[in-house]
């Protein structure tokens, strides 16, 4: 019926609100925001809705933008999987938004956005844009202290979340999904594959045995570190930089991944990264990628870089997942000059 005229679908499950809104190009078809505690049933039956207020088939829609984190740990993972499964289904390039850049983008007439979602435990989700929703502080999870002693100084600021922060006002968390929409309209999205929600900290089963399985290398991790780097490149020989860290990845007493990170005055470099073939599509990639990106912030370096063959999809995938975009092709780069390579970066403040 629409032909190529685009039509958006918008989904957002990481609160207690329910918010769903159709686009035709850049007009708001219809839109629902309810409370509800039953997100697993009530967002396919709203989309439906909406969609046949509108005339539109399930398969016309060509967009989707869903909000993927943080937020509600089982409500992400529905309006993920809903958005994923969608986008499959009708071939629809998938725009993920973090919920705190939402809450943001939903306000307008400050010079300076803090973004907040109780975490428990006197601490929270939390994200600094600037007026022109840049960002300032990447979304993270922070103490409350911290996070006031972060924004201590900024004028002209307004707090938005779900939770108190010191003496600061906080505003009401709702989201304007036609603001949103705006801001992301020409965003080109992702393949429906990678899209993933995004929670900034494990469930506390998880943390009480990642606590376990990360830490600093040890001289004792050598040979195993090398044997890892094997699969990287047969001749691989480990060694650190003097501004080198190396983070290993431990499971029943097994060195099964590593990542080395360079950290000098105001940037950071990922030097390798590895993953046994045996533990490989368990997340641990992932995991050693977020603690190097966190050490690097922790150090103010201002960006990040990294290089990557250009023919290694798993790997561009988890990178471009964590925010790392191409920037340049360094020609011939790998085995002994047959391969190119992708020379990715990423901002940090």
């Amino acid at each position: 019926m629409w032909g190529n005229i685009v039509i958006t679908l918008f989904i957002d499950t990481s609160t207690d609100t329910l918010s769903v809104a159709v686009f035709k190009e850049d007009k708001l078809l219809s839109s629902v925001n309810i409370l509800s505690n039953e997100h697993s049933s009530n967002t396919l039956t709203k989309i439906k809705d909406l969609l046949d207020k509108n005339n539109i088939k399930p398969l016309e829609v060509n967009k989707i933008m869903v909000i993927n984190g943080p937020g509600s740990f089982t409500g992400l993972r529905i309006g993920v999987t809903i958005a994923k499964v969608y986008a499959w289904a009708c071939n629809a390039k998938v725009i993920p938004i973090s919920t705190l850049l939402a809450y943001a983008i939903s306000n307008e007439g400050y010079d300076y956005y803090i973004s907040i979602i109780d975490a428990r435990r006197d601490h929270v989700y939390a994200g600094i844009y600037d007026k022109n929703y840049n960002k300032i502080m990447s979304d993270r999870h922070i103490s409350k202290r911290e996070l006031m002693g972060r924004i201590k100084g900024l004028k002209n600021i307004v707090v938005i979340g779900n939770t108190n922060l010191g003496n600061y006002e906080v505003h009401s968390k709702s989201i304007d999904a036609n603001k949103i929409y705006n801001y992301f309209k020409e965003d080109e999205g992702i393949d429906s594959y990678a899209l993933n929600p995004v929670y900034l900290k494990k469930t506390e089963a998880e943390e009480k045995l990642g606590d376990r399985m990360i830490r600093d290398y040890e001289e004792k991790d050598f040979n195993s570190v090398c044997i890892l780097g094997r699969d990287i490149n047969l001749d691989y020989v480990f060694k650190l930089s003097p501004v080198g860290k190396c983070i290993v990845y431990e499971f029943e007493n097994e060195i099964v991944g590593f990542v080395i990170i360079n950290l000098f005055e105001d940037r950071a470099e990922i030097i390798d990264i590895a993953v046994a073939l045996a533990h490989r599509n368990k997340g641990i990639g992932d995991t050693l990628l977020k603690n190097a990106i966190e050490i690097a912030e922790e150090k103010k370096c201002n960006n990040i870089t990294l290089e990557v063959k250009n023919d290694n999809q798993f790997a561009i995938k988890l990178y471009k997942n964590n925010n790392f975009k191409i920037t340049n092709i360094r020609k011939k780069y790998y085995n002994n000059g047959s391969k190119d390579a992708y020379l990715m970066y990423r901002e940090l403040w």
